[in-house]
């Protein structure tokens, strides 16, 4: 049985990301796989090894901090499940809690400090596509992953900040920062088809 928990599916569901759970256990079923989803959300009590796939949406810039206050308190448990090779999909912003620092246009605050990136806030129209304070529009990309294009959409207000050798790991030379949470979705849905099949 594969045991999948979507943490903060209250907090961090904006454009509906609890459909992404729904559309995971639909394929499980299909594939006649047993499964369970948990969901979960701040103050519960969580043994997070106990799960072989973890989910976390995107949300608003408010609800990620008091994700963020939340997931603190169980830094060393995904450190080890990370570490034991587990599998996490992470949407939009929720990919900022585990970076090292997110920066917002008032504070900066601690993130888990398991991957080697800083998120932040923007201030000044960085991109054509960005009002002063958003990134909104349509993002065209590509990746070493899969030969079509990725087509997708972006409403953020953040930016990624990472070491360059770690950028090419997790972008694949992509022209979008946006679009690295697609790759790593991708990568994640092609091992957790591999972790499926075993």
């Amino acid at each position: 049985m594969i045991k999948i928990l979507h943490l903060y599916y209250d907090l961090l569901n904006l454009y509906g990301e609890n459909a992404n759970t729904r559309c995971v256990s639909e394929e499980l079923k299909r594939s006649d796989i047993k499964y369970k989803i948990d969901y979960k959300s701040i103050n519960d009590r969580i043994n997070i090894n106990d799960y072989d796939l973890i989910y976390i949406g995107s949300g608003q810039e408010e609800n990620l901090i008091i994700a963020l206050n939340d997931i603190l308190k169980r830094k060393t448990e995904f450190k080890e499940y990370i570490e034991s090779n587990k599998y996490l999909i992470l949407t939009g912003n929720s990919m900022t809690l585990f970076g090292t620092k997110i920066k917002t246009l008032e504070k900066e605050f601690d993130a888990l400090d398991i991957f080697e990136y800083n998120t932040e806030y923007i201030k000044e129209s960085t991109f054509k596509n960005a009002s002063t304070t958003r990134i909104v529009g349509e993002v065209k990309a590509t990746s070493k992953l899969i030969k079509e294009t990725i087509i997708g959409f972006q409403n953020r207000c953040d930016i990624f900040i990472f070491p360059s050798a770690i950028y090419e790991c997790f972008c694949y030379s992509i022209s979008s920062p946006t679009v690295s949470i697609v790759s790593i979705l991708n990568y994640s849905y092609l091992n957790m088809n591999k972790m499926i099949s075993h």
